[in-house]
């Protein structure tokens, strides 16, 4: 019903056009709070053209200026009469910067809380019947999302380090390095591991997610200890209580949440800051919580009760790092790019002002014994203070220009580590000279230097094809009928008195598959090589415009020799052909009023050169660029309609996504066959194997949509489940192989490799099931015989181990 519900809706919005840019006039240090009526007063305006450029799989990128980011603003115009209680957008996916959003100038947060790429409006904020304004900001990321993975970590003792090791492009592990070697802990997306944090025995490591999940390792033995959703977004800073006992983890979303570092079990929630949670720091005595925030305030919290004790502001930005003196008495946070500031940790009284600090400091940590404190900065030069008199000790070199991510001391105080640049160097805390020791170390961050890339990510192989153009009046099948003619004009001929040598459809409107539906000549050389020459020729392509609104629609028609666009036997664009290559590359355009209904449409050309090319611009109106949003999107909608006995719709949407892509070609189709067979035959997979194919399976899905239907290729997904040991999904996605429409052979195998997943999922009550199944539809076939021998050599190795 929801389903129906869905694709009924019409969208009253068009986020594809209509948006305007303006530079921002300095960085902004920006809360999810924060209204955006006085940040836009002021700013100069201008248009943002989204081009249906063939060349163009992604809109125009607009670089940063100096830091300073963009603004991107649309506005639109909203029915009056709307029976819905808030508004979801979806202007698709965003890359580039911080992205604040706002609605009406009311603050709606960041885009990352809307991973599926919708925005959801409250209704309370939109203006029904009246125009409302979307607005976005983006401009470089602060520390929390320039290292959008989690910065190495090591332990109280320097004896351990935590970090990502990448296995696979976007795909890795986190590594436990020590003297004895390295461990490898769990598989997932490295851009998805946001924070780490050791226990301060050593023995267990914390990992907080993107997707909102913390997980907890045993460093031995590697083994998972516990996991539980984070009750909030990405987690992206932990640290543990001096005992062990207890876990904070600060979130995205503002939030702290403290947990049973033992159990796992959700202990409280400290609400308070109005953004990111950059920096946790316990008390000695566990008993304060210190926070840092990108709202610009540190906080102190009491653990037992969750209750603020006080805050902490006169910072001039993000507060990207808090440490407790080891006495527990102060507190140090950066204020700004030269000045650490010491607190008094039971008041939040300033103490003193560390001046000349190189640069925004991004990590701090006190010795020990209470007599050095350590800063790393931004821009790569670590430094040495004396935090009871406030003179800086040193400034310590090796780093370059690499963001120093993390500092710790010994727990004699007598060394010094700094995290930066891919190494961990290691310095004498009382001079501050490089002790030589550097190690190498795995980081993955991103420039600081970011690019805004559009509004839309377009679908790989899916750009700019007409959805408001069809074969027949009855607008079922999207695309225009082709009709070839051989012969060589001075000028365009009437193509209806003549025959035609080629005819069919074409679904994409680009220069390739307008060259490929051209007639040419295939040569047999004397040297037996095949040479494809081209001859002059002439086409005609003809359908209809499917129109919902009434206007003035405008057409543009680009071509090597002559061309004409016809609507309604109406001549819209007359191009006698170009005098020079410049003028060829010049696009002519026409426009016509139509009403709403279907009109029919014609394009004629014609080439003599050797040299043939055609494009034909179709109005926004009719052309439609997917998304990869979109994509997913259609792509559930059809699984969901495979799953009931409206099947066929799912196959129409997926042939409609496909176009001429499908069947697959035998080069294409042999390809797939070697990737299914490599499923079968490697059984015993790691789990670097697993991810593998899972990720190979991925993109032949959205390369391939079709596939979905595929008997063979859903058997080859099963495999990589079965792999994975994710055995839920394997048997969902089995019940809907089963009930697709299967040859014998097909059906054979498909029984004889359930019989087999179940056996190895211990489900041999199901496993005899599907082989008695097996034995109905084919006694005496070879797939029957390996059935029973799986389930035979199960049952024996059962008693064995008894």
């Amino acid at each position: 019903a929801l389903m129906r519900q869905l694709e009924a809706a019409e969208l009253p919005i068009d986020m594809g056009v209509g948006w305007e840019m303006a530079y921002a006039r300095k960085l902004h240090f920006l809360a999810d709070t924060d209204k955006a009526t006085e940040l836009t007063k002021g700013l100069t305006w201008s248009p943002v053209a989204r081009p249906f450029n063939r060349h163009l799989r992604h809109p125009p990128s607009f670089p940063f200026e100096t830091g300073r980011g963009i603004w991107m603003a649309k506005e639109f115009q909203l029915p009056a009469k709307w029976k819905g209680k808030e508004l979801v957008l979806h202007p698709g996916a965003i890359y580039g910067g911080d992205a604040l959003i706002w609605f009406n100038d009311e603050p709606l947060g960041r885009r990352w809380q809307w991973p599926d790429g919708n925005i959801v409006v409250p209704g309370r904020l939109v203006r029904w019947g009246d125009k409302n304004r979307l607005l976005f900001l983006f401009q470089p990321r602060p520390k929390s999302h320039q290292v959008w993975t989690a910065a190495p970590v090591y332990s109280a003792d320097l004896e351990r380090r935590a970090e990502l090791t990448a296995e696979l492009p976007n795909h890795g592990r986190i590594q436990v390095v020590q003297k004895g070697g390295a461990r490898l802990l769990g598989g997932e997306p490295i851009s998805d591991v946001r924070s780490l944090a050791f226990s301060p025995d050593g023995r267990r490591l914390a990992s907080g997610y993107h997707r909102s999940a913390i997980k907890f390792w045993d460093t031995e033995t590697g083994k998972e200890l516990w996991r539980t959703g984070s009750r909030s977004l990405a987690v992206i800073s932990l640290d543990f209580s001096p005992d062990g006992k207890m876990l904070a983890s600060g979130s995205e979303d503002a939030r702290i949440n403290l947990w049973d570092a033992a159990t796992g079990n959700y202990l409280r929630t400290l609400d308070g800051h109005s953004s990111e949670v950059l920096s946790l720091a316990f008390s000695p005595d566990g008993r304060r919580l210190a926070s840092a925030s990108f709202d610009k305030t540190v906080k102190v919290w009491d653990t037992d009760s969750g209750r603020e004790l006080f805050s902490i502001g006169g910072h001039a930005g993000p507060v990207n790092a808090v440490a407790y003196s080891a006495d527990g008495r102060t507190l140090a946070s950066g204020i700004d790019d030269s000045r650490i500031a010491i607190w008094d940790a039971g008041s939040g009284k300033r103490l003193r002002t560390l001046e000349g600090q190189p640069g925004e400091v991004t990590s701090l940590a006190f010795s020990p014994d209470g007599k050095r404190l350590a800063s790393g900065s931004r821009e790569g030069i670590p430094a040495l203070w004396n935090p009871s008199s406030g003179s800086k000790l040193a400034s310590l070199q090796g780093h370059g220009n690499f963001e120093v991510l993390g500092v710790a001391f010994s727990p004699d105080s007598q060394r010094l580590v700094c995290l930066g640049g891919g190494i961990a160097r290691f310095y004498s805390s009382d001079t501050g000279s490089d002790l030589k020791h550097s190690q190498p170390v795995r980081t993955f961050s991103r420039k600081h230097a970011l690019t805004f890339a559009g509004l839309h990510t377009r679908a790989h192989g899916y750009e700019s094809y007409p959805v408001g153009l069809f074969i027949d009046e009855s607008c079922e099948e999207v695309g225009m009928n082709f009709a070839c003619y051989e012969g060589k004009w001075d000028k365009l001929p009437e193509f209806d008195e003549l025959e035609p040598v080629r005819t069919g459809t074409v679904k994409h409107f680009d220069d390739k598959h307008l060259q490929d539906i051209m007639l040419r000549y295939r040569v047999i050389t004397d040297e037996g090589r095949v040479r494809i020459d081209i001859r002059p020729s002439g086409l005609k392509l003809t359908g209809f415009l499917k129109v919902k609104q009434a206007g003035d629609y405008e057409f543009g028609l680009r071509s090597g020799d002559g061309s004409r666009l016809y609507v309604d036997s109406k001549l819209v664009i007359d191009h006698d052909g170009p005098k020079n290559h410049e003028q060829a590359k010049q696009e002519k355009r026409g426009s016509v009023h139509l009403e709403p209904g279907v009109h029919p449409i014609m394009v004629t050309y014609f080439h003599t050169a050797p040299q043939r090319s055609l494009f034909v611009a179709f109005p926004r109106e009719f052309v439609r660029d997917l998304t990869v949003p979109e994509m997913e999107e259609k792509h559930a909608f059809a699984r969901a309609h495979s799953l009931t006995e409206d099947s066929e719709k799912g196959k129409r949407i997926l042939m409609d996504l496909q176009r001429d892509r499908w069947p697959l070609d035998d080069l294409t189709y042999a390809r797939l066959a070697d990737m299914l067979q490599s499923m079968h035959r490697r059984t015993g997979r790691s789990e670097a194997d697993i991810i593998a194919a899972l990720e190979t399976i991925r993109q032949w899905e959205r390369q391939h949509p079709m596939l979905l239907m595929s008997p063979q290729f859903l058997i080859g997904k099963i495999e990589a489940y079965v792999g994975a040991r994710d055995y839920p999904r394997a048997f969902a996605l089995a019940d809907r192989v089963g009930k697709l429409e299967l040859t014998d052979s097909q059906r054979r195998h498909f029984l004889m490799r359930q019989v087999k997943w179940n056996v190895r999922a211990g489900n041999m009550d199901a496993a005899r099931e599907s082989y008695q199944r097996l034995k109905n539809f084919a006694p005496t076939s070879t797939a029957t015989a390996e059935a029973r021998e799986a389930i035979k050599q199960a049952v024996l190795k059962k008693f064995e181990s008894k």
